[in-house]
């Protein structure tokens, strides 16, 4: 009889190690499996090559780096120089009134000044109704070009009526930056930068004003003439101008393609 139940027991024994054996294949078998799945997946991702970011949606358009560099330059640079010509047009009013024998009124004057905002306000909506129905980038080439040439003409203009168009035709054009600017910013921004972008709008167009005042102003101090400040004004529009004819224009544009546009763009 004893020697019966230690058999039995391990008999039992043997059958619980033996158990326990083929449960610890079957996971080794299970997790092998999972691992070669896992590393086919990434194998097949790394062929296919990095999809767009759930969380930044726009990486699908351009990198952040790109991004960056377009915010940077046409958000920013851009509006700053296109406000530089608010300040340096105060800072130029005495010297604009000697070289036309004092014909200018104080009214006349703050018209001068306030042509700009009117041709922004005038033409906002008028852009933003452009924006929807034409080529995004040919709009924005042709709005810095005609900004960057009124802006040079206007430091040249001896005459009160020219000047006024060339200040009005300069504010219509800026207001279309910053209408582009703006969709374009709260569109393509990484959500973790959209706020802190849209806010530097404000920044950079003080920033131009002053800058703008102090160029106007030391030039003009120290003797050159009131288009100095413009010239160089429209000289540093023309360099932007020209890093916007080469940009691609999808690093541009102010949707984001979705899902299936996008592949069927890449096959």
């Amino acid at each position: 009889m004893h020697d019966s139940a230690e058999a039995s027991v391990s008999s039992d024994m043997e059958d619980e190690v033996r158990l326990d054996m083929q449960i610890g294949s079957d996971d080794a078998a299970a997790t092998s499996s999972e691992r070669q799945k896992s590393l086919s997946k990434v194998g097949q991702d790394h062929i296919a090559g990095p999809g767009p970011d759930e969380n930044d949606p726009a990486a699908a358009v351009a990198s952040r780096r790109v991004r960056f560099l377009v915010f940077v330059l046409l958000c920013q640079v851009v509006q700053a120089f296109m406000s530089y010509d608010g300040g340096a047009t105060p800072a130029s009013i005495d010297t604009i009134q000697k070289d036309m024998h004092n014909s200018w009124t104080a009214g006349e004057f703050g018209m001068l000044g306030a042509m700009d905002k009117i041709g922004m306000t005038v033409t906002s909506l008028f852009w933003g109704r452009l924006l929807q129905s034409c080529n995004t980038k040919a709009l924005l080439v042709f709005g810095l070009a005609i900004n960057t040439l009124w802006t040079a003409i206007f430091g040249l203009l001896q005459a009160k009526g020219p000047m006024y168009i060339a200040k009005f035709a300069m504010g219509a054009t800026q207001s279309l930056q910053g209408v582009w600017a703006t969709v374009w910013t709260v569109t393509m921004a990484p959500p973790s930068s959209k706020t802190t972008w849209l806010g530097l709008g404000g920044v950079s167009a003080g920033l131009g004003n002053g800058l703008g005042t102090a160029v106007a102003g030391f030039a003009t101090a120290a003797g050159a003439p009131y288009a100095l400040a413009f010239e160089v004004q429209a000289a540093v529009l023309g360099l932007l101008l020209l890093f916007l004819v080469f940009c691609p224009q999808r690093w541009l544009q102010m949707h984001i393609p979705d899902a299936s546009t996008t592949q069927g763009s890449t096959a």
